[in-house]
């Protein structure tokens, strides 16, 4: 165990082993190593304050498969070679974790982490694919997860609150995310320009506790929110092109203004609990004259 910190910096080694290194008792740095392309720390354990990698130009191969808990924030920034990030056993963050600017990056498993208790940052990973996170279960801060530009999947299975907004922004390659146990978000939902994405489940979700914003989502087609029952702040789906069909059947508050505009497909709007809404504007989608002089009927009806 290492009592205090441990920093490295500037360091001319191509290889560090500190492979019977179990805990740190206060930060760990690692930085500005031009030169380093490997660092042992797979026996590391525990962190009882913060992390930070960053800098580190040449580093390829990061093994933390035995960190299970950092006391503290966990970043890993700019390191432009680092391809391979082993976060197997990281079950609990005391604070915040950013993944930023990490060129190479393939992909981020973190299978048993159940709980963040600050926000999830994920940005700027230009080969970044596949974000694993499936026994999440509570994210006590921000989801910011924006302009990874290869990213595909996002698998948050068992993601059950999100105690600030969610920023879901920016990922062109986005094809695929799930969370499906979602039932409340504390802030505002924002879901735009993820040019790619196909599947959006957010089956669960019950209430968004500001604005829900969906916005210029070209490859989705169904956006469904069945469980959907509060939106304390205005709803948006707009500019979404390949869209035809937003369903909401349960919602039946919302705080702010409706707006549902130029998704040039959309032919079936679902919001048969909605009624009594100040604020609307429906506009440049491809509703029936009947069906759009229904849904403003409905909208106005108190």
């Amino acid at each position: 165990a290492v009592e205090g910190y441990l920093e490295i910096e500037s360091s001319i080694s191509t290889s560090i082993d500190l492979s019977n290194l179990v805990s740190v008792e206060d930060e760990l740095y690692i930085h500005e190593n031009d030169d380093l392309e490997s660092i042992d720390l797979s026996s590391l354990e525990s962190v009882d304050s913060y992390v930070y990698i960053y800098y580190n130009d040449a580093l390829s191969y990061l093994d933390l498969s035995a960190l299970e808990t950092v006391d503290s924030y966990f970043y890993i920034n700019q390191n432009t070679n680092l391809e391979t990030l082993d976060l197997s056993g990281l079950s609990t963050v005391e604070s915040s974790i950013q993944i930023y600017n990490n060129d190479a990056l393939e992909d981020l498993s973190m299978p048993v982490l159940t709980e963040i208790a600050g926000s999830l940052t994920i940005e700027y990973n230009d080969a970044f694919t596949n974000l694993y996170l499936p026994s999440l279960q509570t994210l006590q801060g921000e989801l910011y997860l924006y302009s990874n530009d290869n990213l595909e999947t996002i698998d948050m299975s068992g993601l059950l609150e999100i105690e600030s907004g969610v920023y879901l922004q920016n990922n062109y390659a986005l094809e695929s995310v799930d969370m499906s146990l979602l039932e409340t978000v504390s802030s505002s939902f924002y879901i735009y320009n993820n040019d790619n994405m196909e599947t959006f489940r957010v089956d669960s979700l019950t209430e968004v506790d500001s604005t829900f914003y969906f916005y210029d989502n070209d490859g989705l087609e169904e956006l469904e929110l069945p469980a959907l029952t509060d939106v304390n702040g205005s709803l948006t789906v707009s500019y979404s092109d390949s869209l035809t069909l937003f369903s909401a059947p349960v919602l039946e508050s919302l705080s702010s203004s409706l707006t549902i505009q130029e998704n040039a497909d959309l032919t079936d709007v679902d919001l048969p609990s909605l009624y009594c809404v100040d604020d609307y504007t429906i506009e440049g989608n491809d509703l029936s004259e009947d069906d759009k002089y229904d849904l403003l009927v409905q909208l106005s009806d108190c």
